[in-house]
């Protein structure tokens, strides 16, 4: 019980300084490195596909839908951290024979991908501070608190590539919005 308690928090730890680690490289950066055509609904279809096992153990049903192939200019390294972090959260607070649902759809000169999950409303308190570094609410399962630094990020790498990332309580779960460029333009503030 004490090896696996010690290797536990040997891997949150690690976790923790990649976090950090990552979120110092972004905040230090005016503008991502290297922007490359990255297609945002097939590399929402790989993380779902890698998430499966996750899905299918806690008896999460998935829908992935995209209106219209979603082409941005991203720091595809960055974007696939972003959205992994996004999905993770939605795992993490869907209850079981819960669902997941993420739509991509094009909107002016934006990709908005939404993805909203079946989980707890966020309280009213927490909705502004969601994405303040190390702010981080209990788990609904095990009661602890991640490291805060998953939305952070998510709003980081937003903003870094001309978009925005809002999150919100809507009937019967969450949905967060990342807003990405379709080209070389910005996103609106509204």
């Amino acid at each position: 019980k004490f090896l696996h308690n010690i290797v536990s928090q040997a891997e949150r730890l690690q976790d923790l300084s990649e976090r950090l680690l990552g979120l110092a490289i972004i905040e230090q950066q005016q503008a991502p490195a290297a922007l490359e055509a990255t297609s945002l609904d097939a590399m929402v279809a790989e993380l779902v596909a890698a998430a499966q096992p996750r899905f299918t153990a806690g008896g999460i049903a998935v829908s992935v839908v995209a209106t219209t192939p979603a082409i941005v200019r991203a720091e595809r390294f960055m974007l696939r951290q972003a959205l992994e972090n996004l999905l993770d959260n939605a795992i993490r607070w869907t209850p079981r024979d819960g669902r997941i649902d993420i739509e991509i759809t094009r909107r002016d000169r934006a990709h908005c991908l939404s993805l909203t999950n079946s989980g707890p409303h966020i309280p009213d308190f927490a909705l502004p501070r969601l994405t303040e570094r190390f702010y981080a609410l209990p788990d609904p399962v095990s009661g602890r608190k991640g490291t805060g630094l998953g939305l952070n990020f998510v709003k980081e790498v937003a903003v870094l590539h001309g978009g925005r990332f809002a999150i919100d309580n809507i009937e019967g779960g969450v949905r967060a919005r990342l807003w990405l460029p379709a080209d070389s333009h910005t996103i609106p503030t509204q």
